[in-house]
C-alpha cells in the first residue's frame, strides 16, 4: 500500500473525484502519541474526495489504526483498534458553517489545501475511548496504601475539644 500524501489540494481533488488509499506512520502523529501508552505501526485510510450537487467539497471514508492505551481498571496495557468513519466538508477559514448538511463535520482548508496528517489525527483523537478498560477479567488496582489504617486521624484532637464543653 502506498504512503498517503501530506498535503492535498482539495479544490482539484474534489473537481476530479479523487480516491486516496494508503498508509501513514502513526509515529508522526505527535498529539495522538501524547494521549496513548505506546504508538507503533501505521494508520490505514480509504478516503474519497468529491463535490456534491450543492457544490460542497467533502471527504468520506474510513480509517483504521491500533494504539496501546492504559486500562483504567487494572493499569495494564490494552490494545485498542480504532476505526472511525470520516465525513467532513471543507470550508475556507472564516467561512460560515450553517449551510452544511448535518452529515458533514466542518474541516478548515487554507487556500484550498489541507494538511492530511492533522485532519486524520483529529479523527483518531476523537475515536479514542473516554475511559479505556479491558472488557472483563482484569483486576482493579487499589490505590490505598496497606498502612492507610495505621495513620493517626488528624482530627482526633478536635474530639477532645468537643467533649470538654
Amino acid at each position: 500500500m502506498q504512503q498517503l500524501p501530506e498535503r492535498v489540494d482539495i479544490i482539484r481533488a474534489a473537481h476530479e473525484g479523487c480516491a486516496l488509499v494508503g498508509t501513514m506512520p502513526l509515529g508522526q502523529l505527535k498529539r495522538l502519541k501524547a494521549q496513548v501508552r505506546r504508538l507503533s505501526g501505521h494508520l490505514t485510510a480509504q478516503l474519497t474526495i468529491d463535490q456534491d450537487p450543492q457544490g460542497i467539497r467533502y471527504m468520506h471514508g474510513e480509517l483504521s489504526a491500533s494504539v496501546v492505551l492504559t486500562c483504567q481498571r487494572c493499569m495494564e496495557a490494552q490494545t485498542v483498534d480504532l476505526s472511525p468513519a470520516v465525513s467532513v466538508a471543507f470550508i475556507e477559514k472564516g467561512a460560515p458553517t450553517d449551510h452544511l448538511p448535518a452529515q458533514y463535520e466542518p474541516a478548515i482548508m487554507a487556500h484550498g489545501m489541507v494538511f492530511l496528517p492533522d485532519l486524520l489525527e483529529d479523527e483518531l483523537l476523537l475515536a479514542l475511548p473516554m475511559v479505556p478498560m479491558h472488557p472483563l477479567g482484569c483486576t482493579p488496582v487499589h490505590q490505598e496504601s496497606p498502612d492507610a489504617d495505621l495513620k493517626p486521624n488528624p482530627f482526633a484532637a478536635l474530639v477532645s475539644l468537643r467533649n470538654n464543653k
